[in-house]
């Protein structure tokens, strides 16, 4: 028994030490975090190669020190109501007390440490050169160059020549997206490289025009209930996709712990929709529907967006009782409701939502599982206060032409009536789809 007991101690004093030395590490390392976390805030929140990056692009676009901040702030990783928060004041005190025999080596091609900050500030002057020509351009003419014109004029600054060939235009889509987002330049003062003639866009309408007016006569003995699909309403669930990365799963739990709201999450390894999570929206949105069916046809309007189209989302549609209508391809201004009537408002109320949040977080950074919350309360706090009839019989959704939207009014030139309920024709339908999208299917699947 004294050998048990003491073989017994001695396993005892084993795991106490492994205790503490998991302990002591623990210290180091939360130690060692808030030195970093202290010389962040000293330093703006940069790293020292993003304080590189912010000399390199001081030096390089001739002591510019509005570009300088612009490229701390983007590259800082405190939230902007930080007090430590980059300013024309940080820039300046960091270029007086940097070593000075440092930064005579930016010049130099054989030194590596410099290589990417030369690279940084090379990208930002030729992105804000651009941004200039736009804006530029737009003063000039009122409408800004299209993205492939933006494109081969940075393309042309970077390589100092005439590019040879033009580029994909996925590439084109793609870097344009990117500096957009950089540059905080609107899409709508960025056209598309595909503009569309106004005697085709209005061809466009009419075929949409067209296929309300045979979904209405053919569903005439039932209540109809238009819904855009973006926004559902208060009745129907919302939902949110979020890549799992984003959104943890602890969090999701969390959420769900939550009282019952309509929103949904569908965490997924994207974000991006899918089909297969379209076909699980719309089966979430029929059996909320379930109590009113047959007495009510259900009519989602949705817009081309690719996980949209497949056949077999259609067709699940079909059999669900759910009724699609799309709005054209390059036609969402004039005819999605939700662009008409709720985008902009929504995107003020999550920014105000998002501010109050931020007043009372630690370090100016709303927890995810508080958003999220807010974000919840928006069926009932916002998208259910809106008069969505209105909407969508500004669209022309209500077959009234008097209840029309003026811009859309006055782009149809003021029309006096709208297109007899015959079955839209295989030319219609062509016009509704986006360009190179084989439909042949979309027919049979949605009328």
């Amino acid at each position: 028994m004294a050998a048990e007991a003491v073989a017994l101690a001695e396993k005892q004093v084993a795991e106490l030490k492994v205790a503490l030395a998991q302990n002591h590490n623990q210290i180091r390392n939360c130690q060692q975090q808030a030195r970093r976390q202290a010389l962040a805030v000293r330093n703006g929140g940069l790293s020292v190669q993003a304080v590189r990056k912010v000399l390199a692009v001081y030096v390089v676009s001739n002591w510019d020190l509005s570009l300088a901040v612009l490229a701390a702030q983007r590259l800082s990783r405190l939230p902007p109501c930080s007090a430590a928060f980059p300013t024309s004041d940080f820039v300046s005190a960091l270029f007086r007390e940097h070593n000075w025999e440092e930064l005579l080596m930016l010049h130099d091609d054989a030194s590596p440490p410099w290589a990417p900050a030369r690279k940084y500030a090379r990208q930002l002057l030729l992105e804000h050169d651009a941004y200039l020509w736009v804006k530029r351009l737009n003063f000039a003419h009122g409408v800004a160059p299209s993205a492939s014109s933006v494109f081969h004029y940075y393309e042309k600054k970077a390589l100092d020549a005439e590019p040879c060939g033009e580029p994909r235009k996925r590439t084109v889509n793609k870097w344009a997206a990117r500096w957009r987002a950089r540059w905080g330049v609107r899409r709508a003062c960025l056209r598309s490289a595909d503009t569309v003639e106004p005697n085709i866009l209005r061809d466009k309408v009419k075929a949409f025009w067209r296929s309300i007016a045979y979904v209405t006569a053919k569903f005439s003995h039932q209540e109809l209930v238009w819904i855009n699909f973006d926004e559902t309403s208060a009745v129907l669930p919302h939902f949110l996709v979020c890549s799992e990365a984003r959104l943890p799963k602890s969090v999701a739990s969390g959420f769900a712990a939550l009282p019952q709201t309509k929103l949904r999450l569908l965490r997924a390894k994207s974000s991006w929709v899918t089909a297969d999570s379209m076909i699980s929206i719309l089966a979430d949105v029929r059996k909320a529907l379930a109590p009113w069916l047959p007495m009510v046809k259900p009519i989602l309007v949705l817009d081309t967006a690719s996980p949209h189209l497949p056949k077999k989302v259609m067709s699940f549609a079909k059999k669900q009782g759910l009724q699609l209508l799309f709005v054209p391809s390059c036609s969402t201004s004039l005819l999605q409701p939700l662009d008409i009537a709720a985008f902009g408002g929504f995107k003020q109320w999550v920014k105000r939502k998002n501010m109050v949040l931020r007043q009372t977080a630690v370090d100016g950074q709303p927890e995810l599982l508080e958003f999220l919350w807010q974000l919840s309360q928006a069926p009932r706090d916002f998208f259910g206060g809106k008069k969505w009839a209105h909407a969508f019989e500004g669209v022309g959704c209500g077959r009234d032409v008097t209840k029309l939207h003026s811009a859309l009014k006055k782009f149809m030139q003021r029309p006096e009536s709208f297109p007899h309920s015959a079955k839209p024709s295989p030319a219609e339908m062509a016009l509704i789809w986006p360009k190179r999208r084989k439909m042949s299917y979309a027919g049979a699947c949605l009328f």
